[in-house]
């Protein structure tokens, strides 16, 4: 089958590692495996040398511009001929469906956030909730994300979990302090991952451990923001903010606790990847994902979204009882290698493939 991958770019987020991992698992089991991305850069992800990538060409930004991308893709696809097209992330996803116009290819819609909320503007939402009556399917990350469409829509969605990279199935936390002392966050400096609900909690946090740290990886539209509240709160020499980290896991190797404080999400990878790293986690349960993944006090704990006492409650709770904290980070890696292994992954998508070669 001739398999179309879309998105943006293949560089940073969550979405362009799923692209570069899934792509990867389908071409190793023969699939003709295609990507056309918007550019490429030093700093993609790593692709499977038997997946075939297709540079958008390169144009001045402004409407105009903005508006040729179709007919560039359209191009494209024509050249490539595919037997399906799974667009990922935003804008692209709109892009994809316009660029195919007439030409009988089975669309895939794809969710990679909360749908209730995502994306922002009520437009795009319309739009979106358009192309879910007529896609051939809609690829979820989650059950819970599936629960946004009627009962008529539910039929065609698919529940293909985010596939784990293997540098975090092979390695994995391997000494456990008996003191938590390291706390390590995760993620793009943006409003959605609600860092500033992190450093409030931190400033009481390090008035009971004042030996505690927290490093914050990632980059974005924050930043400057975060760097004005750790100066206000206090927390110059317990909070730092480390850009993005090229090897995420060495970080992992090292921090005592992980933590995520989103407002909402799709499927998390950075709380998917600590968890099948060993890490013990604290998440907001929020919408969608984390309680698909956790189940409090059992492989990490859940607090209530934006409730900063209960994250405070958590964390403190996670600080005087290590030893039951190492234990969730164990019992996390098990649950993640057993749920969400790429073979299982891959199963699933070969399922959604072959209800796509039923479309007519």
């Amino acid at each position: 089958m001739k398999i179309l991958f879309t998105i943006r770019s293949l560089t940073g987020g969550g979405a362009e590692r799923v692209v570069s991992v899934l792509s990867g698992l389908l071409a190793d089991v023969g699939e003709d495996v295609h990507i056309i991305t918007y550019k490429t850069s030093e700093r993609d992800y790593s692709i499977s040398e038997k997946v075939q990538i297709h540079e958008m060409p390169q144009r001045k930004d402004s409407t105009i511009t903005k508006g040729m991308r179709i007919f560039d893709m359209r191009k494209i696809i024509k050249e490539i001929q595919p037997d399906v097209i799974i667009p990922f992330v935003g804008i692209v996803l709109y892009v994809s469906w316009l660029a195919i116009t007439g030409m009988k290819i089975p669309f895939v819609l794809t969710i990679r956030n909360n749908p209730w909320t995502m994306p922002e503007k009520r437009l795009l939402r319309n739009f979106r909730d358009y192309l879910a009556k007529k896609s051939c399917a809609i690829l979820v990350q989650n059950e819970e994300q599936s629960e946004y469409f009627s009962a008529d829509l539910r039929k065609k969605c698919f529940v293909v979990p985010n596939p784990l990279s293997s540098k975090f199935i092979d390695n994995h936390k391997e000494i456990y302090s008996r003191k938590i002392s390291k706390i390590i966050a995760v993620g793009r400096l943006h409003e959605q991952k609600n860092y500033p609900l992190l450093l409030k909690a931190m400033v009481d946090i390090t008035k009971i451990k004042s030996e505690i740290t927290l490093d914050i990886f990632g980059e974005g539209n924050q930043k400057k923001y975060l760097e004005g509240l750790v100066d206000e709160y206090g927390l110059a020499n317990h909070v730092f903010l480390r850009g993005r980290s090229q090897s995420i896991e060495k970080q992992l190797q090292v921090a005592d606790m992980f933590v995520m404080t989103s407002d909402y999400e799709g499927m998390p990878n950075a709380l998917m990847e600590a968890m099948a790293f060993g890490v013990p986690c604290i998440s907001s349960d929020c919408k969608t994902g984390p309680r698909s993944l956790i189940k409090s006090f059992e492989n990490g704990l859940l607090f209530q979204t934006n409730n900063v006492e209960d994250l405070k409650d958590k964390m403190e709770w996670a600080i005087a009882n290590p030893g039951q904290m190492a234990e969730c980070g164990k019992q996390a890696r098990r649950c993640l290698l057993e749920e969400y292994s790429s073979e299982k992954v891959l199963k699933k998508m070969q399922i959604l493939l072959d209800y796509v070669k039923e479309c007519e």
